[in-house]
């Protein structure tokens, strides 16, 4: 009969593993076996099972003979079996507090005379927990020093005699139950299955009754399902280390590996093929950051990367579960691994500007694909170069396509990305796309189009007022592809480091939604987001890079504009309109989103000029073209901002409705007129009321320091959406300060909100001052 029945006792069951039994019993375990995975509370549970009488299963065991000694190798059972070992060893380690009882201490405070309060009560737990913590078992303990430990915590007399035995005494008791407990389950039997038939079967039965506990991985599956005698012979030391390594770990846990030669692996290098690619994901993994995928793996636990990028490589549809087939007919294994790492190294060198670009992280490069996109492009580059089985040398006709392919696979990756392809279905769609190969084909123009414009249209439906969700991968991709123009080599050798910043900020937006009770904004949109660097960034907290002074004095903002925020300061000065109530709500949004829109409208021509992709206007966009990276465009100056085209526009109304002025332009935003008094020209920001349009500026002091010897200053309103404006002398603005809503910075720095109203019915344009709500007007007549 193939099984028979037998019965073993706990302390029986530990010995034999520990090759320590009393009758030359020993227990090994298979090398198909995965190592200890319960953690201490599931250790735990299964003590607390046995000291409830509870039962806890059956053992299955393979009886083999070798030298006429009998081993018995541990088919099912290894996780329970090595929470019982622990146990056996060492049963202090499984000891809990809660088993020393208020009563126990309550009786030791009294012999003590010392008051059992709930302090006093942990203090004594505390003293006999220490002193379990430090023993290795139950049996044969000295209680003196414990007492003693009881006396010194309390401050009593220690020289007394007659009060170290009156605490020895529920000491011995309460420990010596413990002993008997530890006896009863060591004594406590467990059925177990001695199987002697055919080793063939092992595995077999093995993945039949694995269907309790920790379940296996259908991996360590195939580590039992895989045949084990044929042998490759390995070149790879650092794959045959990580081998080793596995064994090495489990034999670490006291166990005995049946079957485990590590002098034959070692010097031999001859693995399996289950152990030839479990190897292989360990190196792989370690080697290649773009692979390092289930790093945080122990030693013996399978990474499933080699298995499935190989059986990508090897075949056209999904067969791991008979990959080894395939495996054991290749010629020569060692060229294999070295085409396989040729073809990671390609695609690894195509998506580097990515992966590897200096904002992405402080410390190690970010992965911001999936395995499956990775091992996608990895698996088809791989049939590309090697075809037939040949894989001393990629096939002739690589060389003229490998180029095109190299920029496809970086084009792709960033595509991929922004739509999600790969999120839902991975392994499916390896097989699916490398039939053709996708990659040998340039994304579409309008592909390219619909994916940008989708992407930024799905930023905007985020909802935030509270909290912000981070960068994800998408954003950190899109951003790096533009700063792939704007950074250079040194700013990539540096040691700074860089922020993922939000230009209108996350607090300020924060409290505008507050004040306005709104709902939420997209805070996160990529296109309020930008890289800067980081010292230089933190200084100044949570203002934007116009507000803050101290900011503005230790950078060059202009350079700050051209390299890394792609704004000027009309851009973000919304931000210091006074927002409040739920309707000035919608105006908050109308306003930011406006902002996104338009920096968007930057973001994704930058990011088509770096990738080497060209928008064709004329088709608003729709129509895209491909420039290889190599030949991409040089950087085109920044066209003038559209806030100073209006200010130029209105200057020209200006000099034409006024001639005698004789006004000249002299600085962007300056004028001066014919007998030397200056006009300070400024653009409005606009927003609907019912009883009309309200418009709002700024009035910032500093922008006077250079003119304060002029006694004769006008600021010049103009309105956007007509090109009117409203002239008012500085003088009139000064003496009504005071009177107008004013915003205080952290510097010392503030500003005032000029309001402008424009009433339907007479036309006229009144100037709000007095308290913000008390709605008092003085009307302007000199209106042009």
């Amino acid at each position: 009969m193939a099984c028979s029945p037998e019965i073993w006792s706990l302390k029986d069951l530990s010995d034999a593993l520990n090759n320590k039994h009393k009758d030359g019993k020993k227990i090994a375990v298979p090398m198909f076996q995965r190592g200890a995975r319960w953690d201490a509370g599931r250790e735990r549970a299964l003590i607390d099972s046995l000291k409830r009488d509870f039962p806890v299963g059956t053992m299955l065991f393979y009886s083999t003979t070798e030298n006429n000694k009998t081993t018995y190798i541990l088919v099912d059972g290894l996780q329970r079996s090595n929470s019982i070992r622990k146990y056996i060893t060492r049963p202090t380690d499984f000891f809990l507090d809660s088993t020393i009882s208020d009563a126990l201490c309550s009786g030791l405070l009294d012999i003590l005379k010392v008051e059992s309060s709930d302090e006093n009560v942990a203090k004594t737990r505390k003293v006999l927990s220490d002193f379990v913590r430090s023993q290795t078992s139950y049996a044969n303990l000295q209680y003196f020093e414990p007492a003693m430990a009881l006396i010194a915590a309390f401050g009593s007399a220690a020289s007394d005699p007659a009060l170290v035995r009156a605490i020895i005494n529920p000491l011995q008791h309460y420990f010596e139950e413990r002993q008997r407990q530890y006896n009863k389950i060591a004594q406590t039997t467990v059925p177990v299955i001695v199987y002697s038939g055919d080793s063939k079967n092992l595995p077999e039965i093995f993945d039949r009754i694995n269907s309790k506990g920790v379940p296996l991985d259908r991996y360590e599956v195939y580590s039992a399902a895989w045949p084990n005698e044929t042998r490759l012979t390995v070149a790879n030391t650092k794959v045959v280390d990580a081998v080793l390594r596995k064994y090495d770990s489990m034999a670490a846990g006291e166990f005995e590996i049946y079957g485990y030669d590590p002098n034959l692996i070692r010097s031999g290098k001859k693995l399996s093929a289950f152990e030839y690619v479990f190897g292989l994901s360990k190196y792989l993994c370690q080697e290649f950051d773009i692979l390092r995928f289930h790093s945080n793996l122990s030693d013996d636990e399978v990474n499933p990367l080699g298995y499935e990028l190989i059986d990508a490589c090897l075949n056209d549809t999904n067969h791991i579960p008979e990959l080894y087939k395939k495996i054991l007919e290749i010629k020569d294994i060692n060229r294999f691994e070295q085409a396989l790492i040729e073809a990671v190294r390609f695609v690894d060198k195509a998506v580097s500007p990515i992966t590897r670009f200096k904002g992405n992280n402080r410390a190690r490069n970010k992965i911001f694909h999936s395995k499956f996109q990775i091992m996608s492009m990895i698996s088809t580059t791989f049939k590309e170069m090697f075809v037939g089985g040949d894989y001393a040398k990629p096939r002739p006709e690589w060389e003229s396509v490998k180029d095109a392919i190299a920029v496809n696979l970086v084009h792709y990756y960033v595509y991929d990305i922004l739509n999600n392809f790969w999120g839902e279905g991975g392994t499916g769609k390896i097989y699916s796309i490398a039939k053709p190969n996708r990659y040998a084909a340039p994304i579409s123009p309008r592909a390219w189009a619909i994916t940008l414009n989708g992407y930024f249209e799905s930023t905007l439906e985020k909802s935030e007022s509270k909290k912000v969700s981070n960068p994800g991968s998408c954003e950190y991709v899109f951003l790096t592809c533009i700063y792939l123009h704007t950074f250079t080599a040194i700013d990539q050798l540096s040691a700074s480091k860089f922020d993922i910043e939000h230009l209108a900020p996350k607090d300020q937006l924060k409290k505008l939604i507050s004040a306005c009770n709104g709902s939420g904004l997209p805070i996160g949109s990529v296109a309020n987001l930008c890289y800067l660097p980081e010292f230089d960034n933190r200084t100044k907290g949570a203002k934007t890079i116009y507000q803050d002074e101290k900011y503005k004095k230790i950078v060059d903002l202009a350079e700050v504009e051209a390299k890394y925020s792609f704004t000027k300061a009309e851009d973000l000065e919304w931000l210091d309109m006074p927002f409040e109530g739920e309707e000035e709500f919608l105006d908050l949004r109308r306003w930011y989103e406006d902002f996104l829109r338009t920096r968007f409208s930057v973001l994704k021509s930058k990011f088509c000029e770096s990738l080497g992709i060209e928008i064709d206007e004329s088709s608003d966009g729709e129509e895209l073209h491909f420039t290889p990276l190599k030949e991409r465009p040089k950087s085109k100056e920044r066209k003038p901002s559209k806030r100073s085209e209006i200010v130029l526009s209105a200057i020209d109304r200006y000099q034409k409705a006024l001639p005698e002025l004789g006004l000249k332009r002299v600085s962007e935003y300056w004028c001066e007129d014919s007998v030397g008094q200056k006009y300070y020209f400024l653009q409005s920001k606009a927003y609907e009321r019912k009883d009309g349009k309200v418009y709002w500026y700024a009035y910032r002091p500093e922008v006077f320091t250079d003119v304060e010897d002029c006694s004769d200053i006008n600021v010049c309103y103009v309105f956007a959406d007509d090109l009117r404006v409203v002239t008012v002398p500085r003088k009139f603005l000064l003496e009504h300060l005071n009177e107008m809503p004013k915003s205080e910075h952290e510097d010392g720095t503030a500003h005032w909100h000029i309001k402008l109203k424009m009433f339907n019915a007479d036309g006229k344009v009144k100037l709000m001052v007095g308290p913000q709500k008390s709605h008092n007007f003085v009307e302007m007549e000199n209106v042009v």
